[in-house]
């Protein structure tokens, strides 16, 4: 439509606000213009006259045109870009970011709309659509008010279901719609003012930190938490489209958003009352008090029902929608019927006449009897592997599913075990005695005791790994992690206190916390490993030098497109799901990941993040939470580098990072970001901030003064993940760290590095186990970790391990040489698991010197180093584990001059003490000089490539094209009880 005014001709505004860009863009003077008149105008004449004409009005009707013009003038860039594009930029927002995109406009409606993001948005909470046949109609089957109810979006609150194909033209739905938005929007923004936090379950952080939701999930089902494998499946009982079809299309939005109104409904006690039974108006109903119930939707139908159980000796299965009893099952029990529990098809009772009673729902019949107990059964839980039951006799009792055979009594409780969860790897029992006990559910060990868990018996309990939520007699409730000893509780007495009195089995597989010296905690975490992601390591590529040299090099020799195409789809191949799919085999559950500083911000361009800057660390994180692996992100280099060492990353024995404040405020901005893009990520453990520091200052003030500055300002940020502080002297001394570390740093762990003397090259002695060598480790660990134990703090291992032989460079002494560091390796494991020490074992993969995954001789990228990396390793460039028999003598004389130049040898000794004279000698003539100009040679090797062949030397570090060291794995696997 347009409107004319003597000469002028606009637009109407378009409910759009904007104008397409072809429209605005018009050459001056390239067109001309056809006038009322028949005559022709140019551009120009038009504006002129259009100028006349407005400057000829009021000024009050100015302002009302500039209003309808300014639309014209905007120019909406996503708006225009094709489809798939836009949807890649929304799909980095926020689901309430893209409920206000879905005002801005009806093109950005339909994108904020797309169910392809919200579908990611829900798979990142976990929460998956189920498609179930729907062989009935329920909305037939309710009264008139329970169908007005069903089409009652406001009293749902589940949010519209939007639907394609509306009318373009129709301008008078759109509005409609938008202003249905804007109502969407503001009930959410109320629902998330209320409370609402995250559906992240609990991370072992503060318990100021602590969020529910994800835990409460699963109550109402009293199941443990399904393995990796299964799916989670939540979608609303009663959608308006089951009139319209037997199968529903999924509609990730509103899947999204029922779960996150219900659970806001949950923390704000917002609920709907109904009645199923009340005196004389449900025929069959139960005769006599109700003692237990349990949710239930059947898979095949997606039917949800209630079950029931009874001092009336029945269980009583009711059709929600009808609020009709469907099924009455009793003749088995004779007294009454204290617990239920359903699952996967299955029906469990237990009652006071001590028996234990399984159902086939499907088939209606009786599968088994137990009647092992000596007194009434008060609880029952079951999965697919095992049936749980607890009793007033004090006992709990583990028997194989489906088969139902017994396998553990479980005997600690001193009073009866009232309740009793379980998930795929534990049992959780609780008791009138006051205690919570975990028990290990393959073995039947007792794992952990949590006495004086309430002031008086624990009534209930339900267990989501790694926390607990448990009801007392003293009217109180309280949810607990047992990792942290740390939680939230509606007593004051409780809310985040620790156990006065808790005792600590051994128990090395889920970590945990016992009273430190001082009353604080000593926190202990999970098995964990290290892996360079976005770091690339000397001894995961046998390069010379530092990565930003070979970096520079390759740039030269290749171009900046083609090297940066190599390092890309080198980090691509490094980490994939595979490796995860290893990785998790073992029974590891952590992985800390390399970075450094230059993969977020350039030296010529500091404090500029970098596009990319996520791209490899998102995807391994991503990765790893697929297969329920957390991540520790490690910062491995610093500006100016936080130590001499070549995996500072800084070119020089001197760590500048200690001489310049700029280069440590840019090092707290990064985190920053970190902290910013992160700070949600229940999947991210903590955050490793500095990688072996070397603070030359004798009380270590500037390490000390970069804690403070670096907590505080990821504190800001996020205050829910853990900080690993490694010691100075690179993870080895926390000697001058202050006495108030426990209140001034919160939620922190301070990590030691472990590398046993013997596990290398430069060993004083070949290892053989002896007493007097393991007490030497014992001592070495000792001294490292005591100001944490002496101020009851948690320590943990950040990096240790051997390295091993290779046959290409130790011949026919490889063999012995690896029998010892393996013997090595599991005496470590041993020291570790008496102090229920968690760790991070270096490393992952590289080319065959440490890695429990290494690159195959046979790859391109091997074959084509070959020579190279033979020559390197005769002229022990590389400082870490290096054979120098065939160098020693070359630099044994600049030694020699060194000490008689200095008359007095305590002149000798510069920081760090740990580096020896020879130390200093050979990190700064071979690792830095001599492998200086190797770093050329280095490069020159890839010279005349094209892409195709870089792939290939990349895709050599992928893991079908690794070798597992079988020795290394199978101890971490026989040390770490989650496999």
């Amino acid at each position: 439509m347009t409107m004319f005014y003597q000469d002028v001709q606009l637009p109407l505004l378009s409910d759009e606000g904007f104008t397409e860009e072809d429209n605005l863009r018009t050459p001056r003077g390239s067109e001309m213009i056809d006038g009322d008149d028949g005559e022709m105008r140019s551009v120009e004449d038009t504006e002129e006259l259009a100028y006349k004409l407005l400057a000829s009005l009021p000024r009050s009707r100015l302002a009302t045109i500039q209003r309808r013009i300014a639309p014209l003038l905007q120019f909406d860039v996503v708006g225009c870009l094709p489809t798939e594009v836009a949807l890649q930029i929304f799909e980095h927002l926020s689901f309430k970011n893209l409920l206000v995109c879905g005002l801005v406009s009806r093109r950005w409606q339909t994108l904020a709309n797309d169910q392809s993001l919200w579908k990611s948005l829900c798979q990142a909470r976990g929460w998956t659509w189920r498609h179930v046949p729907r062989s009935h109609n329920f909305v037939a089957s309710l009264t008139p008010s329970d169908t007005r109810w069903v089409d009652s979006d406001d009293d749902e609150g589940m949010g519209d279901s939007d639907e394609d194909g509306h009318d373009e033209e129709d301008e008078e739905n759109v509005l409609e719609g938008i202003e249905a938005a804007k109502a969407e929007l503001t009930v959410m923004h109320a629902e998330l003012d209320s409370g609402f936090q995250s559906t992240a379950s609990f991370t072992a952080a503060s318990s100021s930190s602590f969020t529910i939701p994800k835990l409460l999930q699963d109550i109402s089902q009293h199941r443990a938490r399904p393995s990796p494998r299964r799916e989670r499946h939540s979608a609303p009982s009663i959608l308006k489209s089951l009139q319209e079809s037997s199968i529903i299309r999924p509609d990730y939005k509103l899947l999204h958003q029922t779960h996150i109104k219900l659970t806001n409904r949950i923390l704000s006690a917002s609920y709907k009352r109904s009645y199923l039974q009340t005196r004389g108006s449900t025929p069959n109903a139960h005769t006599n008090t109700i003692y237990c119930l349990q949710l239930c939707t059947y898979p095949d139908t997606g039917k949800q029902v209630l079950f029931t159980g009874s001092r009336d000796k029945t269980v009583r299965e009711w059709n929600l929608n009808t609020s009709q009893v469907e099924r009455v099952i009793s003749g088995v029990h004779n007294s009454s019927i204290l617990s239920i529990c359903v699952h996967n098809g299955y029906l469990a009772t237990a009652g006071s006449d001590r028996q234990v009673a399984v159902w086939d729902l499907a088939a209606n019949a009786l599968v088994r009897v137990l009647t092992d107990h000596d007194d009434s059964v008060l609880c029952v839980r079951f999965d697919d592997q095992r049936l749980v039951s607890c009793s007033k006799d004090r006992t709990v009792r583990v028997y194989s599913f489906p088969d139902l055979e017994l396998r553990f009594v479980l005997h600690a409780h001193r009073a009866a075990v009232n309740a009793v969860s379980i998930s795929e790897s534990f049992i959780v029992s609780a008791s009138g005695d006051r205690s919570v006990r975990l028990w290990d559910a393959e073995t039947g060990k007792l794992l952990r005791t949590f006495d004086n868990h309430h002031t008086r018996g624990i009534a209930s309990i339900d267990f989501c790994p790694p926390v607990v939520l448990s009801g007392s007699s003293d009217k109180h409730i309280r949810l607990f992690d047992i990792t942290t000893l740390q939680g939230w509780s509606t007593s004051p007495e409780y809310d985040g206190a620790v156990p006065p009195s808790n005792v600590l089995q051994p128990f090395s597989a889920l970590s945990g916390a016992v009273p430190g010296l001082d009353g604080e905690l000593h926190i202990r975490f999970l098995w964990i490993t290290s892996y360079g992601s976005t770091l690339i390591d000397v001894m995961v590529q046998g390069y010379p030098g530092c990565e930003y040299q070979i970096r520079e090099a390759l740039a030269e020799v290749l171009g900046k497109e083609k090297a940066e195409f190599f390092f890309d789809r080198f980090l691509y191949h490094f980490f994939g799901e595979p490796d995860a799919q290893f990785f998790k085999s073992l029974g590891l559950n952590c992985i800390r990941i390399a970075v450094g500083y230059r993969h977020f911000e350039d030296d010529m361009n500091p404090r500029v993040l970098k596009p990319d800057a996520f791209k490899h660390l998102d995807r391994a994180i991503a990765i790893c939470a697929r297969y329920n692996i957390y991540t520790v992100i490690d910062m491995h280099t610093a500006p100016g580098g936080q130590s001499g060492g070549w995996h500072a990353d800084g070119g020089s024995h001197i760590a500048y990072f200690w001489r310049h404040k700029d280069f440590q405020d840019r090092l707290i901005w990064i985190w920053e970001q970190i902290a910013e893009h992160y700070k949600d990520n229940e999947w991210v453990a903590g955050y490793n901030v500095l990688n072996e520091p070397a603070d030359p200052h004798p009380k270590h003030a500037g390490l000390i003064s970069f804690y403070d500055q670096v907590h505080n300002a990821i504190r800001a940020i996020d205050k829910r993940h853990i900080l690993f502080l490694d010691g100075n002297t690179f993870a080895t001394d926390f000697t001058k760290f202050p006495d108030d570390a426990g209140q001034r740093w919160e939620n922190t762990a301070y990590a030691i590095h472990d590398y046993a003397v013997f596990g290398f090259p430069s060993s004083p002695e070949p290892y053989e186990g002896t007493e007097a060598q393991i007490e030497r480790m014992v001592k070495t660990y000792q001294r490292k970790r005591a100001w944490m134990d002496a101020k009851g703090l948690c320590a943990w291992n950040g990096e240790w391990g051997p390295v091993y032989g290779r046959e290409e460079y130790d011949g026919d002494e490889t063999e012995a040489i690896n029998k010892r560091r393996y013997r090595v390796l599991k005496d470590q494991l041993e020291i570790y698991k008496k102090d229920s020490l968690s760790w991070s074992i270096w490393l992952y993969k590289d080319i065959g010197f440490q890695g429990m995954v290494y690159v195959s001789r046979s790859t391109p990228y091997m074959k084509l180093f070959k020579d190279f990396l033979g020559r390197k390793q005769r002229l022990a460039v590389d400082a870490w584990g290096r054979d120098d028999k065939y160098v020693k003598h070359i630099y044994q004389p600049i030694v020699d001059l060194i000490k008689g130049a200095v008359s007095d040898p305590s002149h000798l000794k510069l920081y760090p003490p740990i580096w020896s004279l020879e130390e200093r000698v050979t990190r700064i003539s071979r690792t830095m000089l001599v492998a200086e100009f190797m770093v050329q040679e280095w490069a020159e090797t890839f010279r005349g490539l094209d892409e195709d062949k870089l792939e290939e030397l990349a895709r050599s570090f992928s893991f079908e094209n690794c070798m597992k060291r079988a020795e290394l794995n199978q101890s971490l696997r026989e040390y770490s009880p989650l496999s």
